[in-house]
């Protein structure tokens, strides 16, 4: 049987990196730069990737210890973007609060599992409810990191296939199981 790789995340969740999303990104203004406070804080973040490349396999308690710190960059994030910047149209801002919201449901729903087998049900539910919206987010947050910041990240997806990611580190890998058709 064949298995797929679906994108979860705002930092963690049952997902793959999204891969060369910057490509055909519009972003009409450019408020900050390398060097920012903004686009360094966007570089820290890109280096939480090893933390949570897997965070789905994580026990209950791990995946909150280590989802605390990477939800409060998050925040600051969300406060630090700047407020006029778009990318195809979108507001920045808009979207890191998306991201920073969908992790905060994130640990929010792993805290309420009961034990250690209700982490990945978990994650997948929230993923169920918003990842579309999530992985619009992330791409266009990517696309912003990338060509404005200059942040790069790579990870490596548990089929051991390394892809490089921009910017941030969204998405353990979990392999799931396409419906049969």
């Amino acid at each position: 049987m064949r298995t797929r790789n679906i994108v979860v995340a705002g930092a963690v969740a049952a997902g793959v990196l999204l891969a060369g999303c910057s490509g055909g990104a519009t972003i009409p203004k450019k408020s900050v730069g390398p060097g920012s406070t903004f686009c360094t804080d966007m570089g820290t973040f890109a280096g939480r990737d090893a933390a949570i490349a897997d965070a789905a396999a994580l026990s209950r308690a791990a995946f909150l210890q280590t989802m605390a710190p990477i939800n409060t960059l998050l925040v600051k994030l969300s406060g630090e973007a700047p407020a006029t910047d778009t990318v195809n149209g979108k507001p920045l801002k808009a979207d890191l609060v998306t991201i920073t919201k969908v992790t905060a449901d994130m640990v929010s729903a792993v805290g309420s599992a009961s034990s250690d087998a209700g982490v990945k049900p978990a994650l997948a539910s929230v993923n169920g409810r918003e990842g579309q919206a999530l992985t619009d987010a992330v791409g266009r947050v990517n696309a912003y990191a990338s060509q404005v910041c200059a942040v790069s990240a790579a990870t490596t997806s548990t089929a051991g296939v390394a892809t490089t990611t921009t910017a941030l580190p969204l998405g353990p890998t979990v392999a799931s199981t396409p419906p049969s058709t």
